[in-house]
């Protein structure tokens, strides 16, 4: 097998479901062989549409975590950068983006720094819809776009017209406890509390209440 040169561009190392899959991803490839560079900038910008204004705070987080990466075992190299440029990151076979704010960024690099690859993981349009036409023309670049989902993977088709790949996500066996089962007293649900409104929260909750009063379970959050 031919070994290659990754390059993945992340808008921060802070902790969530999304990044953690993108790490996993990068595991795997250093174990099988291949040489995989994280990419952290500390100049975080905003796409053109914003007049490339900097997100502060982003930015200073980015600069004080360093590329340390506290939560999750990495096997792979971390590089924090000073910005999204080709005077920063190094030629390779792959690059890619994995957020929206970064996808333009990644897009306009020199053919040098890797075949460009959008991984996408959520269609992070916010909750009032302000940022909606940003996300969808990040779909529109040309890049080759794989997402984890069929619904996703229909939307940003129908968006960008053009061919998106699918690759469900995965967990390791040896990540999952494997204790006697035994039921709680009293019985204790968790649900993840994520208030973005695509998560449904809300319904959830809802569903929870129901739930507590029929059977006075314990609900974690």
């Amino acid at each position: 097998m031919k070994k290659i040169k990754v390059n993945i561009v992340v808008p921060s190392l802070v902790q969530g479901g999304g990044p953690r899959v993108i790490f996993s991803y990068a595991n795997y490839l250093v174990e099988q062989g291949h040489d995989v560079v994280v990419y952290v900038p500390i100049l975080y910008v905003w796409p053109k549409m914003r007049n490339g204004k900097i997100n502060w705070k982003t930015s200073v987080g980015n600069f004080l975590r360093g590329n340390k990466l506290k939560w999750f075992d990495n096997k792979f190299k971390i590089k924090l950068i000073f910005k999204i440029s080709d005077f920063y990151i190094r030629d390779s076979d792959i690059i890619m983006a994995t957020a929206w704010q970064t996808a333009q960024s990644v897009y306009d690099l020199a053919d040098s720094k890797g075949k460009k690859v959008y991984f996408i993981q959520g269609y992070e349009v916010n909750d009032e819809g302000t940022n909606k036409i940003e996300v969808e023309d990040s779909y529109k670049l040309g890049m080759n776009m794989f997402t984890i989902a069929n619904w996703l993977e229909e939307l940003v088709s129908s968006v960008s017209e053009q061919k998106v790949k699918i690759i469900h996500n995965w967990t390791r066996d040896e990540e999952f406890i494997r204790e006697e089962k035994q039921i709680n007293n009293p019985r204790s649900i968790i649900m993840l509390g994520n208030t973005a409104l695509h998560k449904g929260w809300s319904l959830g909750l809802e569903i929870l209440k129901k739930a507590q009063e029929k059977y006075n379970c314990r609900i974690i959050l």
